[in-house]
């Protein structure tokens, strides 16, 4: 067996990050800008996609970068149960204590924080000294106290080695909704008072994110006009063929070995290019080799098994059994209507009114397992769970402690449904393939 060449695992550093070179030039490019000019020349940047697409290692990588380029980083991750801005504060505040580089320099800057505590929707509130400016009230959530103190620590970092500050929030879809209307007006109050502040925000999260920053109220959003805000990149759940090869053959090459075209060709079909999957499947392809020898059309195919086994393990089966019963049942009715549908046609396979299962929709949505594409449209966020729901719900169904509609039943709907709906269309309705549901069931 040989040394571990490929990295399958959630967060982990790929050998090669294929696919992301144009993303990272330009951030490079945004980060010379805003410790030449300010942040109003580098942007605020945010990643979307898919689980399994990438956007931790993004982020990690994104950082190593800024740290390239001399800039401080604080790195938190989007939480329910903890402040958003309290997080930053402890953060900052922990560094400057241990006196770690430029941090202890800059202790003044976030000395300037008079009272930090727990209170108010928010979370925090904050005294800031604004060198003859009225202060905002201290028991209210003020960003513009927030702005201030970043934009002191940044320029402090500049003026001691060169760079400035990054802020990374991962996961941002799972921040509060007042930490993201806070950030908003963190972000605001940069852009219009502290533009030439060597400070720049990244954020990833899923692809409703957008939706999220708006909140369920488009008349009083957490934050107004997103885009105006941030500049919002999409990453595809599936890299191109090139991105997808040169993520298999570069780490060969680089130690003497390589792929033969077949193994590389047949690894791209069976992952159709999920940078998640094709690690995966990377890996136990070339643990089945020796030495230097290249990765064979034959050791990808008696990988396969292992592969497959180790994506549902890894991925897939711990988010399901985290899910209540009747949140796998909403799950695998999307999974039968192909992992994407409106909000109808899946309480309508359940044979249920859509106010009936929506507590169950807006769950997985928290939970991160679907997301709402587009308006009454939810899809599923990893497209390798549609196949396990549907092989898994069965059994599931066999031990929950309500009672579940058989997946049968869910079939029956759907084909019902899309014939009504072809009828009213004149059209042709679609058949479910069968082969995806256990024969017995």
């Amino acid at each position: 067996m040989r040394t571990q060449l490929y990295r399958s695992g959630a967060g982990l550093m790929p050998p090669e990050l294929a696919g992301r070179d144009d993303e990272l030039r330009g951030w490079r490019l945004a980060l010379n800008d805003a410790r030449v000019v300010g942040r109003f020349a580098g942007g605020d940047r945010v990643w979307t996609g898919l689980r399994g697409v990438g956007k931790s290692v993004l982020l990690r990588r994104m950082a190593d970068d800024a740290r390239a380029h001399h800039f401080e980083v604080l790195a938190l991750q989007g939480d329910q149960s903890s402040a958003l801005v309290r997080a930053i504060q402890v953060s900052a505040s922990t560094r400057a204590e241990k006196g770690i580089g430029a941090w202890g320099r800059a202790a003044k800057a976030l000395g300037r924080i008079t009272a930090v505590s727990a209170q108010g929707p928010v979370g925090i509130k904050a005294q800031v000294d604004f060198a003859g400016r009225t202060p905002p009230d201290p028991d209210q959530v003020h960003p513009a106290a927030v702005a201030e103190v970043l934009a002191d620590l940044a320029t402090a970092l500049r003026d001691h080695a060169g760079g400035g500050l990054v802020l990374m929030v991962d996961e941002l879809q799972m921040s509060r909704p007042d930490d993201l209307r806070t950030l908003g007006g963190v972000l605001n109050h940069l852009n219009q008072h502290l533009d030439q502040a060597p400070i720049l925000f990244v954020g990833a999260g899923l692809p409703n994110l957008r939706d999220r920053m708006v909140g369920p109220d488009a008349d009083h959003p957490l934050i107004t006009n997103p885009e105006r805000l941030f500049r919002f990149h999409h990453l595809p759940a599936h890299l191109d063929a090139a991105a997808a090869r040169d993520a298999l053959i570069k780490p060969a090459l680089r130690i003497g070995s390589g792929w033969e075209p077949e193994a590389v060709e047949l690894v791209l079909k069976r992952t159709m290019r999920y940078p998640a999957h094709l690690q995966a499947y990377a890996d136990l392809a070339w643990q089945r080799g020796a030495g230097t020898a290249p990765v064979t059309g034959t050791d990808v195919a008696d990988a396969t098994g292992d592969a497959e086994l180790f994506i549902a393990e890894q991925y897939l089966a711990p988010r399901w059994n985290r899910l209540s019963d009747r949140q796998r049942e909403y799950l695998t009715a999307l999974a039968v209507c192909e992992g994407r549908a409106g909000s109808g046609e899946v309480a309508a396979v359940l044979g249920r009114r859509v106010g009936e299962v929506s507590s169950f929709r807006e769950a997985l949505m928290t939970r991160g397992e679907i997301f709402d594409p587009a308006y009454g449209t939810v899809e599923l966020t990893m497209p390798a769970m549609r196949e396990f729901a549907l092989r898994h719900y069965p059994q599931a169904r066999t031990r929950a402690e309500v009672d579940l509609v058989a997946p049968k039943v869910m079939v029956a709907n759907r084909t019902q449904w899309l014939a009504e709906r072809a009828e009213k269309r004149g059209e042709v309705p679609e058949e479910f393939p069968p082969e995806l549901l256990r024969r017995d069931e």
